[in-house]
């Protein structure tokens, strides 16, 4: 609340400023609100078309409410539009993309997705892959495995936006519904 009253100051200052528009939406999305969020970040795409983290974050919009066919078209445009995005953006969406696939039941393309990763990269894919799809198949305690040891190697933080990604898809508890 006390972001979103900071940034209404903001808009007062800087009304066509897409950022402030993204930035609200990101809260609205963090308190569940994501009517709000998606109102938000629809008017920072009028204000800015090629805003990568936009188109991002209308995506996640789709993810986060079970609309995976949608999110994945989006995911997929994304991947096609900036080849050259950092590793760990990439891999984020790679992972997404292949929950999508999942939760569509489009397994044998979702396995492709999996396949293209190794034990060696840079980022917790690898790892947090894996236990999507070990959550995808009802196997709690190997999808937990694979958490254990992405954390164990990558640390907490790394692997958080993973985490985040598997309670959107209802496979885990999310720490922010706690609160």
């Amino acid at each position: 609340q006390e972001i979103l009253i900071a940034l209404d100051k903001a808009l007062v200052l800087a009304p066509d400023y897409y950022a402030i528009h993204n930035l609200r939406g990101a809260a609205f999305s963090t308190m569940r609100d994501f009517e709000s969020a998606r109102k938000a970040f629809i008017k920072a795409r009028e204000l800015e078309p090629q805003a990568v983290d936009v188109k991002f974050n209308l995506a996640e919009m789709d993810f986060v409410t079970g609309k995976y066919e949608e999110a994945l078209e989006q995911y997929l445009k994304l991947k096609s539009d900036y080849p050259k995005m950092p590793n760990q953006a990439y891999h984020l969406l790679r992972f997404k993309e292949a929950i999508c696939l999942m939760k569509r039941e489009r397994d044998e393309e979702a396995k492709r997705v999996i396949e293209e990763f190794t034990p060696y990269e840079k980022t917790p894919i690898y790892h947090m892959i894996h236990a999507a799809e070990k959550y995808n198949e009802g196997d709690e305690d190997s999808a937990e495995g694979w958490i254990r040891s992405a954390q164990e190697i990558y640390g907490a933080q790394p692997v958080a936006n993973y985490l985040d990604s598997l309670a959107e898809a209802g496979w885990i508890q999310s720490i922010m519904q706690d609160r």
